[in-house]
Formats: structure tokens, C-alpha cells, sequence
């Protein structure tokens, strides 16, 4: 999977159900499946003309159980630092 940019040939766009893609990736798809195209996610028809690039300033991808992963992974951080802080007697 590449990285999706704002230009050239894996420049971001869409699908009319608005599943997002790179260009490249999402017309190698299509081109595989000619005559019975449809989205990888949705599965809803479509084909190279219902592809449209979205112009973004900025492209960032946000994995939300990445994110639930570092949080719970802080906590235990802070746990532990806690615990090597308590005075031993």
C-alpha cells in the first residue's frame, strides 16, 4: 500500500460511495476487474470515470486503534513510573 499524495500518479481521489484511494492503486483495481468493476470496501459498481481527485492541503491518515493502543500504553507507563517513584521500606 502506498503513501496517497496531493500529486502524481498516486494522488488521492475517490469513489462516488466515498471510499478514498490512490490513483494508481484504485485504477489498477478497476483495470483488473473491466466490466464488473466496483469498489474494494462497498462493493458498489463504478468505474474510471466515477474516480474523482480530492485536493487536500494537507493528507493525514489517523488509525483509531493505533491511538487507543498509544493511550493504553501511556497509562501503563505512567503506572509503572509511578510505582518505581514509592519509597521502599
Amino acid at each position: 500500500m502506498d503513501v496517497w499524495t496531493n500529486k502524481g500518479e498516486h494522488h488521492i481521489c475517490c469513489l462516488p460511495c466515498g471510499h478514498i484511494y490512490g490513483m494508481s492503486c484504485i485504477k489498477r483495481w478497476l483495470q483488473r476487474r473491466a466490466g464488473s468493476a466496483n469498489c474494494p470496501q462497498c462493493n458498489r459498481k463504478c468505474s474510471m470515470k466515477d474516480v474523482r481527485k480530492l485536493y487536500a492541503s494537507r493528507v493525514v491518515a489517523v488509525d483509531e486503534e493505533s491511538h487507543k493502543r498509544i493511550r493504553l500504553l501511556e497509562a501503563k507507563c505512567i503506572a509503572l513510573e509511578s510505582k518505581v517513584r514509592m519509597p521502599l521500606y
